[in-house]
């Protein structure tokens, strides 16, 4: 069985392997403005973990209840979507490659890359 690593660059995972993830989030707003323009720093990682038998866990902090969960290929093509946790981790861990993996909740999306090996 795979286990899956995400990180703002790749990270190849290994078998038998649970790994952090660093998810990047859009459409939250992670730092206060700055100067009277209204640019905002880069957003922070997230960290936290995708397990196929404990699921999604954000690490040091309540982890989001997600209403969507995408994966996509390197060509930025949608692979599949899921509106559960369960069949996006079966998903997932059924893949080889490298994929982006975007995780949604109604305020936010959280992305994060992956290189799935067997």
């Amino acid at each position: 069985m795979a286990m899956a690593c995400l990180s703002f660059g790749s990270m190849a995972i290994t078998p038998g392997t649970t790994c952090s993830v660093q998810l990047f989030p859009a459409g939250l707003t992670m730092h206060p403005e700055e100067g009277e323009e209204g640019n905002r720093k880069p957003s922070r990682p997230l960290a936290c973990t995708i397990d196929p038998d404990s699921g999604i866990s954000f690490i040091g902090q309540e982890t989001p209840d997600f209403i969507l969960y995408e994966i996509y290929d390197s060509g930025n093509m949608c692979v599949c979507a899921y509106g559960n946790e369960p069949a996006f981790i079966d998903a997932l861990f059924s893949l080889t490659g490298e994929y982006r993996i975007s995780l949604s909740t109604e305020e936010a999306s959280y992305t994060g890359y992956i290189i799935l090996r067997k």
